[in-house]
C-alpha cells in the first residue's frame, strides 16, 4: 500500500516592512530588525484612520483653494432684453 504524498508547505507572498522595506511575509507588518522585541504590530484601524484623515485633509485643502480661486470673481450684472 502506498501512502499519499505530503503536500508542500505553502509560502506566503512577501511584501515590504512598513519601516525599512525588507521583504517579509504578508502576515507580518515589521521585520525582525525593526521590531526586535516582538512588540504588537500596528492595527489595521490605525492605518485606515491615517488614510481617512489624509483624504479629509485633501478635501478641505481643495475647498480652501477653490474658495480663494473664485473669491474675487463677480458679482456679475445681467439684464434680459426683449426682442
Amino acid at each position: 500500500m502506498t501512502s499519499a504524498p505530503t503536500p508542500m508547505p505553502v509560502q506566503e507572498p512577501p511584501h515590504g516592512c512598513v519601516r525599512c522595506g525588507a521583504r517579509i511575509p504578508v502576515s507580518q507588518a515589521m521585520c525582525e530588525r525593526c521590531n526586535p522585541l516582538g512588540l504588537k504590530e500596528p492595527a489595521p484601524s490605525q492605518a485606515h484612520a491615517t488614510v481617512f484623515i489624509g483624504i479629509i485633509a485633501g478635501v478641505v485643502l481643495l475647498a480652501v483653494v477653490a474658495k480663494l480661486a473664485v473669491s474675487s470673481v463677480g458679482p456679475f450684472q445681467g439684464s434680459a432684453s426683449r426682442r
